[in-house]
C-alpha cells in the first residue's frame, strides 16, 4: 500500500494545494516500509493533482481539499482522508494505528 501526506514545515498543509512537500509512505505488513519525501512547492494545484493521480497511490491524508479535487481522487480509487491538523509524525503514527480518520486534529 502507498499513501501520501501533503505536508508543510513538518505539519499536514492547510490545504491540499499549500503543500510543500508529499510524504510518501510504502507500507508492507502494516509498517513502513520506506518514505520517500517529493517536493511539491512550485506546482500548481491542477499539477500536484495529476503528479498524486500519476503516482498511483491508494491514500492521500491531507487538510482542506476543494471539492473538484475530492471527485478527482475518488474517480480514482484513491481514498481520501482530508480535513486533518497536526504534526507529520504524529499523523503517520495514527495512520499506522488505523485510527486516522477525517476531520482529525492530531495533538
Amino acid at each position: 500500500m502507498r499513501a501520501i501526506l501533503c505536508t508543510l514545515n513538518g505539519r499536514i498543509a492547510p490545504k491540499y494545494y499549500d503543500a510543500a512537500q508529499l510524504l510518501l509512505l510504502h507500507m508492507k505488513d502494516g509498517v513502513v516500509a520506506h518514505r520517500e519525501v517529493i517536493a511539491v512547492q512550485a506546482l500548481k494545484p491542477d499539477e500536484l493533482c495529476s503528479l498524486v493521480l500519476h503516482m498511483k497511490t491508494d491514500v492521500v491524508i491531507c487538510g482542506g481539499i476543494r471539492q473538484d479535487y475530492q471527485e478527482k481522487l475518488a474517480g480514482a480509487s484513491v481514498q481520501l482522508i482530508y480535513n486533518v491538523i497536526g504534526n507529520t509524525e504524529k499523523v503517520v503514527e495514527r495512520f499506522v494505528e488505523g485510527t486516522l480518520r477525517t476531520g482529525d486534529i492530531v495533538g
